[in-house]
C-alpha cells in the first residue's frame, strides 16, 4: 500500500511537476489561465484523501469547470467549504457556506455546480471577468439563458452571449461596448457569390463590411507555420477582394486607445449610450486583464 504523504510534506514545485509536469514547465505557452485550472487539478488530486467528504467551491470550483478568470489570483490554494470550523492548510482552505447550495458530483469530487459557482463568482470577481465565466458557460451548455435570471446573475445579462467562444473575444466585445460603438454580429459565416464559403468571422459590421477579428497566442502560432501562414493570406485576400475590410488585433496589443482609434478609421458608428456609462468605467479593469 502507498503510503500518503502528510502535508507537510508535500513539496508544490516537486509534486505539481509530477501531476502535471508539463504544465509547470510550459507555462508561460499554455498561459496564467490554463495553469492555474491545471494546478487547481493537481492540489484537489493530491488533497483528495483529506477533501473527500468536503465540497469545492468558489475559483476552485470554476477551475476544475473549465471557466475562465481573468482578475489576478492571489490565493492559489484548493477552497473547500467546511461549516464545521476553519482548518485550512498551505494547500487547502475552507470556508463557510450557505446549506442550500446545489452540490454535484464530477470526477469523484463533490463540487458546487456551474450556477452556484458563477453566483459566488459575480461576487468577488471583476465584472469582465464573471462575464467571461458566463459566456463560457452558455457556450459548453454548463448553464442556460434562463438561468441569467437568478440574482445576482441577472444584471450581466445584457452584457453576455454564448457566441463568443473564448475569454479573448468577451474582452474584445465588451471594449466595442464600453467605447460606445455599435454591436457587431458574432461568429458569422461569409459565402461568396457561388454560396461557397470564405470564412467564418469572430465579429461582423455587415452594412460596414467590417470584419473584427482577434488572434491570440494558438493563431499567432498557426500564423507563424507557413502552412498556416498562407491559409490565413488566402482567407483575407478572399475578403478584401469581397470588398470587407479587416480589423485585426493581436491578444497582447488589445487597448482601448488602438481598438478605439481602428473602428472610427473604419467607420463604425459610434453612439454615447446611457446604460454602458456603467461599462465604460470597468475599462481600467479590462486593460489589466490576461
Amino acid at each position: 500500500m502507498t503510503k500518503i504523504k502528510t502535508k507537510s510534506e508535500f513539496s508544490p514545485i516537486r509534486d505539481y511537476q509530477k501531476v502535471y509536469g508539463e504544465y509547470y514547465y510550459e507555462r508561460k505557452y499554455f498561459g496564467e489561465q490554463i495553469y492555474y485550472n491545471k494546478m487547481t487539478e493537481a492540489i484537489a488530486e493530491y488533497m483528495r484523501p483529506w477533501i473527500k467528504n468536503k465540497v469545492i467551491c468558489s475559483t476552485s470550483a470554476a477551475a476544475l469547470w473549465g471557466m475562465p478568470i481573468l482578475d489576478p489570483i492571489r490565493d492559489n490554494r484548493l477552497i473547500v467549504i467546511n461549516n464545521k470550523g476553519h482548518h485550512s492548510y498551505k494547500l487547502c482552505k475552507c470556508v463557510e457556506c450557505r446549506k442550500d447550495l446545489q452540490i454535484v458530483e464530477r470526477a469523484g469530487f463533490f463540487i458546487t455546480s456551474p450556477l452556484e459557482t458563477l453566483k459566488k463568482l459575480a461576487k468577488i470577481t471583476s465584472l469582465p471577468s464573471t462575464v467571461a465565466s458566463i459566456n463560457y458557460s452558455l457556450h459548453e451548455g454548463q448553464i442556460t439563458a434562463n438561468d441569467l435570471n437568478y440574482p445576482p446573475l441577472k444584471r450581466f445579462k445584457k452584457y453576455t452571449n454564448y457566441k463568443l467562444e473564448s475569454p479573448l473575444e468577451t474582452k474584445g466585445y465588451l471594449y466595442v461596448m464600453a467605447l460606445g460603438f455599435e454591436r457587431p454580429e458574432l461568429q458569422i459565416e461569409i459565402r461568396d457569390e457561388h454560396n461557397r464559403f470564405v470564412a467564418r468571422v469572430d465579429m461582423l459590421w455587415e452594412k460596414q463590411k467590417t470584419i473584427f477579428e482577434l488572434d491570440g497566442a494558438e493563431k499567432m502560432e498557426m500564423a507563424e507555420n507557413r502552412d498556416g501562414y498562407k491559409k490565413q493570406q488566402q482567407r483575407e485576400w478572399k475578403l478584401r477582394d469581397m470588398g470587407y475590410k479587416i480589423v485585426r488585433i493581436m491578444w497582447h496589443e488589445l487597448s482601448a486607445g488602438k481598438l478605439r482609434d481602428r473602428l472610427f478609421d473604419a467607420g463604425i458608428p459610434h453612439q454615447k449610450i446611457h446604460e454602458l456609462k456603467s461599462l465604460a468605467k470597468h475599462l481600467a479593469d479590462l486593460e489589466n486583464m490576461v
